[in-house]
């Protein structure tokens, strides 16, 4: 987490996530280098020939390949969606699903639900005070994807379908929201399909 893995002349560049825990975005960057590096834009991707994995003492220290881009990584295609360059997923649930709870998050083998409790345990304790929370009114999960709290403003209220109450819900019901949520946002991640006009603006050359 301290560095970014890279290929070529970036080695050495400070791990924009330097400190907390493994998590999505230290894999799939943005503009985290882009103040130093203008030239540095990812499309929710990284710079790494294989992205690096949570030491675990079992000498792994990479995955089989990088992260690929997520910015229309969900349209549609001709047959079926597979996602990962090896087609190791058919959706983006499982895909999420198999990205938490195994070993590219630092879970051996068998601590699956360990995971799932994990990550359910994160969403319980929750306070709204980190970096990225306090953007966005400071409400923590518990009220957020209650859905229907007083405090949640228009813009952030979640539909019912993504909705559950956090104190009373099972580490699992916690943990299906979650991948509901992540799939939805990355489902969005799209770039501009048309102009003002509505017509199409991607290259004639997409196969999406």
């Amino acid at each position: 987490m301290n560095l970014s893995e890279t290929t070529g002349s970036m080695v050495g560049l400070p791990g924009p996530f330097a400190g907390p825990s493994m998590n999505c975005r230290a894999c799939h960057l943005v503009d985290e280098h882009t103040a130093t590096q203008p030239d540095f834009m990812r499309t929710y991707t990284d710079f790494a020939l294989r992205s690096p994995i949570p030491d675990r003492g079992d000498g792994k220290r990479t995955a089989p390949r990088n992260s690929p881009p997520l910015v229309i990584a969900s349209l549609d295609r001709p047959g079926r969606t597979l996602f990962h360059f090896d087609g190791e997923f058919s959706t983006l649930e499982d895909l999420i699903v198999g990205t938490l709870t195994v070993r590219n998050f630092g879970w051996l083998p068998g601590q699956k639900a360990e995971a799932i409790h994990h990550i359910a345990q994160v969403m319980r304790g929750d306070n709204g005070k980190g970096p990225i929370a306090t953007m966005f009114d400071g409400l923590p999960y518990l009220i957020l994807f209650t859905g229907s709290n007083s405090n949640n403003p228009d813009e952030l209220r979640l539909p019912s379908e993504f909705r559950v109450f956090i104190g009373s819900a099972t580490d699992q019901e916690i943990f299906d929201a979650v991948v509901k949520v992540v799939a939805a946002y990355v489902n969005g991640l799209r770039f501009s399909q048309t102009d003002d006009a509505g017509n199409l603006i991607r290259s004639q050359f997409d196969v999406f």
